[in-house]
């Protein structure tokens, strides 16, 4: 099922082309996922509801057993030209179909060396292709059972 492109409508559409706000302060942040990579985190000032979408910013940062494993895969590959970057912390504003279990992302800014890198509000991007959220080990089930049935309370 999930290999099929899901239906999407109107109502996605409006709830994608809504204003979402700004990152808040690391205060706002509380942690949702942690493994041996990073820890995810969601940012409870900027959680949104309207019928049944949810959004909010996320973010992931890379602990120092992913950062160490990053640079050690980066100094394996052969050398060249191409200098490797190292996605630090990554912000992700994402929306939430939480009758469907969809996902879309509507903006990303990554950093690198310590300091804003790159961003995208997913510019060219059909609105109305979201992603299956995968219930079986996936980030984003745990994210949408927090936006969807809850709202984060620590």
């Amino acid at each position: 099922t999930f290999r099929r492109k899901p239906k999407t409508g109107a109502a996605h559409l409006r709830a994608y082309l809504q204003p979402w706000p700004e990152p808040g302060t690391p205060g706002d942040w509380i942690e949702y996922t942690r493994d041996r990579v990073g820890t995810r985190y969601v940012d409870r000032s900027t959680i949104s509801r309207q019928e049944r979408f949810a959004g909010a910013w996320i973010r992931e940062d890379l602990n120092a057993a992913g950062l160490a494993e990053s640079r050690r895969l980066a100094a394996a590959r052969p050398a060249g030209r191409e200098q490797v970057l190292i996605m630090e912390r990554t912000y992700l504003r994402v929306l939430i179909d939480c009758t469907q279990k969809l996902l879309k992302h509507q903006e990303m800014r990554i950093w690198m060396g310590g300091k804003e890198a790159f961003v995208s509000r997913y510019a060219g991007e059909e609105p109305l292709n979201w992603e299956r959220i995968r219930i079986y080990a996936d980030n984003n089930a745990e994210l949408a059972r927090r936006l969807c049935e809850a709202p984060p309370t620590r």
